[in-house]
């Protein structure tokens, strides 16, 4: 387990350097003279260009080893924000950062989370993922909090600073972790091919749960906050708070409750955290103040979060092609939930404030029918020789 807490260290530092520069985003698109849709563009492309890659880095630490495409990663990812921060009024730059920073984003997080995988035996791989899990909703809510104070004083702070830690993370994989032997090292194949292939089994469920829980996720992130200012007025002080609560919430569910997951309660565990989000969506829509608003977000958090970790602990279970493509593909659909989440949720919003919430209720609901037919999937090909595919 201590390759484990390194890791998830290692998750903690990027995810906290990728948080800092949150609070300074909107700020340095104003500042750069563009329109306001250019900090929707810089957020989307980071994500689309990690969707596109993820896949292929996932293959490529199958054949290089993992540490060896984790360190790549973290040294690319660095190097996207310190780009960034000598260019912060060049909006040009601000795009050449961004696309760097999601092309080697995947390097690190997908291998990282195909090391998990080599590294833990399958009755303890769902706590490491809950581990990781909890470090990555640590590193948002600590990231935004120093970001916010660093870019205060000045505004290309903050992305030097997750330079350096993107670069400290680095040289601690280096340095610190062990080298573990690749597990189901079957079938090694390049890019799409191994998320088609992926795609195609019981795991292609799973994939879509990934891609559904994220989706729903960051279309709640991208208005929320609109509807709380609408509804209750809600100022960037009493956000702040809002976001800092679900951040909590998410770590702790992901850190202490996840764990408590044994092998063969997955499933179950999946479908709790659906229902419970579908009863988060619900409850958000009667939002009145700011109480109410930890509150209810906090209750979706709960599901989401419990959902996330135990999918791909899951995925990792079950896959019979290779670790590091199988994560790969799991990360690049992850990113297309971050791609398409927003723009569906402000689309929804802009219709009707409350319909980005209804919506998501809806998402949940065909979550537990995509679980239903992973379980039947399941059935049928352990009961044949078929199971031993992928």
């Amino acid at each position: 387990m201590p390759a484990v807490g390194l890791i998830g260290f290692v998750l903690f530092l990027a995810f906290s350097g990728f948080g800092m520069v949150i609070p300074v985003l909107p700020s340095l698109v104003e500042e750069a003279g563009a329109a306001p849709y250019h900090l929707g563009y810089l957020l989307g492309i980071y994500s689309l260009v990690s969707f596109l890659m993820a896949p292929v880095w996932g293959t490529l630490s199958d054949r290089w080893g993992r540490n060896r495409v984790i360190f790549i990663g973290l040294l690319g990812f660095g190097l996207s924000f310190w780009l960034f921060g000598m260019f912060v009024h060049d909006l040009v730059w601000m795009y050449v950062s961004r696309i760097l920073g999601g092309l080697f984003s995947g390097a690190a997080i997908a291998s990282s989370m195909a090391y998990l995988a080599d590294a833990t035996e399958d009755e303890a791989r769902t706590r490491a993922m809950g581990i990781a899990g909890m470090s990555i909703g640590l590193g948002f809510v600590f990231g935004p909090a120093i970001g916010g104070i660093l870019g205060h004083a000045q505004a290309s702070f903050p992305f030097y600073a997750a330079a350096i830690l993107s670069w400290f993370a680095a040289l601690l994989v280096l340095a610190r972790l062990p080298v573990v032997a690749p597990r189901h090292g079957g079938h090694v194949v390049t890019g799409f091919g191994a998320a088609l292939r992926l795609l195609r089994g019981r795991t292609g469920y799973l994939l879509v749960l990934t891609f559904l829980v994220t989706f729903s996720l960051a279309g709640l992130e991208s208005t929320v906050a609109f509807y709380a200012m609408r509804t209750f007025g809600a100022t960037r002080y009493e956000l702040g708070i809002l976001f800092t609560f679900v951040g909590l919430v998410t770590a702790f569910t992901q850190g202490a409750l996840v764990s408590k997951v044994r092998e063969g309660q997955e499933t179950r565990a999946i479908a709790l955290g659906l229902l419970v989000s579908a009863l988060g969506f619900y409850l958000i829509v009667f939002t009145g103040s700011l109480f109410s608003a930890i509150l209810f977000v906090s209750v979706f958090a709960l599901g989401n979060s419990l959902v996330r970790p135990i999918v791909l602990s899951l995925l990792t279970r079950v896959t019979r092609v290779a670790q590091g493509a199988t994560s790969g593909a799991n990360t690049a659909m992850d990113s297309l939930g971050r791609v398409l989440g927003p723009v569906v949720g402000g689309y929804l919003f802009t219709w009707e404030p409350r319909a980005p919430f209804f919506a998501g209720v809806l998402y949940s609901l065909v979550g537990l029918v995509v679980l239903y037919l992973f379980m039947r999937r399941s059935a049928s090909e352990e009961g044949t020789p078929a199971s031993r595919r992928s």
